[in-house]
């Protein structure tokens, strides 16, 4: 794995940004058109996501990432990441454990900046 892949550092800030609750910097890893589906079986757009952070219906409380992988994408420009999350959440006013295999879809943007454009979860069996 390469462990300086501008894709892995980005989901590792997105894992501080979910543990801070930071909308604010959550937002600025995340593309316009973000589709965000929850190993849940919910799903977000970037709005929604971030709204859910700021009004408290979602907080992390602590977010683990193991089995990162990076899979550049041609030209480089683009990359998905796979990995395992446990986390332990306060969803909707109810504590929750979460275990599930992620893939998210990181690009490059025409300023520069690698942003999320896709989030896949699944449970964890």
């Amino acid at each position: 794995m390469n462990l300086d892949h501008p894709a892995l550092q980005a989901e590792q800030s997105r894992r501080a940004a979910m543990i801070a609750n930071d909308a604010q910097a959550l937002g600025a890893l995340m593309a316009p058109g973000l589709v965000y589906a929850h190993s849940t079986g919910g799903r977000d757009s970037r709005d929604s996501y971030l709204e859910n952070i700021r009004n408290g219906s979602l907080r992390y409380l602590t977010v683990s990432l193991s089995d990162l992988q990076v899979h550049p994408l041609p030209e480089h420009s683009a990359a998905v990441v796979t990995g395992r999350m446990e986390a332990a959440v306060h969803r909707h006013g109810q504590n929750m454990e979460v275990n599930s295999h992620f893939m998210t879809v990181w690009a490059c943007d025409a300023d520069q900046r690698w942003r999320l454009h896709a989030h896949q979860g699944t449970a964890a069996r």
